[in-house]
């Protein structure tokens, strides 16, 4: 069975509820059928929606997990992972749990990577702009797949002076068994750096526009 849709009335009595049950998604809905949670696995997962309007291409692609929903019927959040050991016998492995804008994309993220031995963990958050994500999209990604050059550069610029160009300002983690606080400014450029490294050195950096050290304490690894 692909999908199961019921309501707590149709459900049977304790006594009589099956011990398993196998689907490929589930969907929780109100009275008046607006949507408000999808658990599926990876073949069935959902397309994300906003407005009513569906759009496929999720970043890292589709993964099992749980599907948050507003009372709009918006895509609002979820949870998603997964995992495999590679035929060269490593491993690549991803978990997240996000928190969306109102009808944008995510603001908030818990999430993990394990990629071929190299490591991260944390909580990033981002700035969104306030336009519906599925306006959005197909005013801001055709300007992303252009090749890169100064026309590229140019319309990058328009949406940035309209404000539709997300950025992340904070990151709270373990990068690569580094453990580091990142503050960004509203053009995603990491301005100051709070770590630990796996070494044992520690330090406050202070970074210019082009990622440049301009202060760090201690002032002697300078």
């Amino acid at each position: 069975m692909a999908e199961i849709k019921t309501s707590l009335a149709e459900l049977p009595a304790r006594s009589d509820s099956p011990p398993e049950i196998k689907v490929g998604q589930i969907k929780v809905v109100e009275p008046d059928g607006t949507l408000r949670m999808t658990i599926s696995n990876q073949d069935r997962a959902p397309n994300g929606v906003i407005n009513g309007k569906e759009f496929g291409g999720r970043e890292g692609g589709n993964a099992a997990g749980i599907i948050f929903y507003n009372n709009n019927g918006d895509e609002c959040g979820g949870l998603c992972y997964q995992s495999q050991r590679m035929p060269d016998g490593s491993v690549q492995a991803y978990a997240s749990l996000t928190f969306d804008r109102y009808q944008q994309d995510q603001v908030t993220c818990l999430q993990m990577f394990d990629m071929q031995g190299q490591v991260s963990m944390g909580l990033s958050l981002w700035d969104r702009p306030t336009l519906p994500l599925d306006q959005w999209i197909p005013r801001a990604l055709p300007v992303f797949d252009m090749p890169k050059g100064p026309e590229r550069e140019a319309k990058l610029e328009e949406l940035r002076q309209a404000g539709l160009l997300s950025a992340q300002r904070v990151y709270v983690g373990n990068h690569h068994s580094n453990a580091e606080i990142g503050l960004f400014d509203a053009q995603s450029r990491m301005r100051i750096r709070l770590f630990t490294e796996a070494d044992g050195r520690a330090g406050l950096e202070f970074l210019d526009e082009s990622g440049k050290v301009t202060n760090r304490w201690p002032t002697q690894d300078l």
